[in-house]
Formats: C-alpha cells, sequence, structure tokens
C-alpha cells in the first residue's frame, strides 16, 4: 500500500494485512516519524519542494509513480475521492461548528484536499486567505 503519511492503528493494519509504504517529507514531525516506525511503515522521503515550494505535491507524483511501477500497491487517494467533501461536512464541519461555539467568526483551515472548505461553507460565510 502506498499512502502519504496518515495515522492508521495498529489494528487496522493488522485487519487488513496491510504494509504501510507512508510517503513522507522533511517537514514530517519527528513525533510522526516514530510513530511510522512503531508501526513497522517503509518510510520514503521526498526531499525535492514541488513548484509551490512546499512539498505536498512532490509527495503525490512519489505515491504515483510508487503506484504505477508496482500494480499490486494501493492508494485510497483521499484527494481524488468524490466521497472526501461529504465526509468532511457530516464530521469536520459540525466538528468545528461544535469547538467554535456560536461566537466563533473565523476558522484558518488547511486547505489539502480541499475537502474541509465545503464542509465549513455550510454553516459559516467562509474567506479564504492565501
Amino acid at each position: 500500500m502506498a499512502a502519504a503519511a496518515a495515522r492508521p492503528s495498529d489494528a487496522a493494519l493488522r485487519r487488513i494485512d496491510c504494509h504501510l509504504i507512508a510517503v513522507i517529507d522533511l517537514r514530517t514531525p519527528e513525533a510522526t516519524r516514530r510513530r511510522l516506525s512503531e508501526l513497522d511503515a517503509e518510510p520514503v522521503m521526498v526531499d525535492d519542494p514541488d513548484e509551490r515550494g512546499g512539498y505536498l505535491l512532490s509527495r503525490l507524483r512519489e505515491v504515483r509513480r510508487l503506484c504505477s511501477d508496482n500494480p499490486v500497491y494501493r492508494w485510497p487517494n483521499q484527494y481524488g475521492n468524490p466521497a472526501n467533501p461529504d465526509v468532511h461536512a457530516r464530521t469536520t464541519g459540525p466538528e468545528i461548528s461544535r469547538q467554535g461555539g456560536s461566537s466563533c467568526n473565523t476558522a484558518y483551515i488547511a486547505v489539502s484536499t480541499g475537502g474541509s472548505l465545503p464542509a465549513d461553507t455550510w454553516k459559516h460565510s467562509t474567506r479564504i486567505i492565501d
């Protein structure tokens, strides 16, 4: 399995009989690296920034390359999953609303897949600051 760094549980990986290949970058926190090591994950380091100066696009290219070179690998691909915004609408949006309360008028949201943005616009007037 090829995947961007995530937080799978030991039980989840055992249940699906999965070996995790975690595509990480230089900004991956040490705590995440330790957790991946505890899970016996195979880290693949991406150290070339993408055209935007970050690593997300470089990591995604590496995951696609790994999957192309190894047809047995599977990638859940939250970035291409049409259900992603719906999951955020049912979970992330309401969670932010509960935690922020009625007086919350601003939320800073990491863009990543963009799934959180549609989830949050249903409840809040969202202004994207780049």
